[in-house]
């Protein structure tokens, strides 16, 4: 299952790899109306490939099945505040199959970390994995917290 320390790492990573990787900045008078448009018109964005795969307990079936994880990670650097977003694709080697987002953003204060996926199979089985992780930099102290990721059969 995934944890705080696999989550810490990774955003570490991702946003140590996007303040030396490519970089391109929101294109001038873009007329993007989605929400970020507004939050990257000041600031740089990378994005780049996501590939995960481990082993973890099908909810549903209390079996252990691999489950592997396809997407695109961007890092917004707003000069202070980093937002990493991740669109996932996953699937399961029992069948499940589904979408999810991760968002973890950064400020000199504090760390916000948010998981959301759902998963389904063929039979019309569907589990639902939920994460909120709220750490005071300042202070080294993690606030609020599910544990690790909660895995939750929802039919």
């Amino acid at each position: 299952m995934r944890d705080v320390l696999r989550w810490f790492g990774l955003t570490g990573i991702l946003l140590a790899a996007c303040t030396e990787g490519p970089v391109s900045p929101d294109p001038a008078g873009s007329q993007d109306a989605t929400p970020d448009a507004a939050l990257s018109s000041a600031a740089t964005r990378s994005e780049f490939p996501l590939f995960e795969q481990f082993d973890d307990i099908n909810p549903c079936s209390g079996l252990t099945a691999t489950t592997t994880i396809s997407g695109t990670a961007g890092v917004i650097d707003q000069g202070g505040r980093e937002i990493l977003k991740i669109q996932e694709e996953i699937s399961t080697s029992d069948g499940f199959t589904g979408r999810g987002r991760v968002q973890d953003v950064i400020n000199d204060r504090n760390e916000i970390l948010r998981i959301e996926d759902m998963l389904s199979s063929a039979s019309g089985a569907r589990y639902r994995v939920q994460r909120l992780l709220v750490v005071d930099l300042v202070n080294g102290v993690v606030r609020v917290t599910t544990g690790g990721p909660v895995l939750t059969c929802v039919r």
